[in-house]
């Protein structure tokens, strides 16, 4: 994976292993959100015939946990979506940095402004997202 990263972050090496990309999805777990998109891309990445497989790890907490859980389950994919609670802002990034590969911005409402895509390319790790008025495709993100 790569991207542009924002003007004077340093790159962040890729945190490969066992053929699988780790992707950080920030935020609460709330539908507005779309945290069960994460774990339909995990899933996706397994059965779609393709060599590397996607683990959603989705750092913050929210009333759908136990949905995202049984989604995850229904998959067939419970060992790629990985619920990891809120966690300290330092140390959520810290992970981040170090052994994620990507941030995923799944939410599908269009954001102005996200404070998380804003960290993602201030740290210079690349970043997927789905819309906002920050992520601008080919320049700092892929806007998918």
């Amino acid at each position: 994976l790569g991207a542009a990263a924002a003007v004077g972050a340093s790159p962040v090496a890729p945190a490969r292993r066992s053929g699988r990309i780790r992707v950080a999805v920030v935020g609460s777990l709330a539908f507005r959100k779309s945290p069960f998109l994460a774990a339909r891309i995990a899933a996706a990445s397994r059965f779609s015939g393709g060599t590397v497989e996607v683990e959603a790890h989705l750092i913050g907490s929210g009333r759908l946990a136990g949905d995202i859980r049984q989604l995850a389950a229904q998959l067939n994919a419970s060992d790629l979506v990985r619920l990891r609670g809120e966690l300290p802002h330092d140390e959520a990034w810290r992970w981040i940095v170090s052994s994620a590969d990507a941030v995923l911005a799944p939410s599908l409402q269009y954001e102005t402004f996200g404070m998380v895509l804003a960290e993602a390319m201030a740290h210079g790790v690349p970043l997927f997202a789905f819309g906002s008025e920050l992520a601008l495709s080919g320049v700092n993100a892929f806007v998918i």
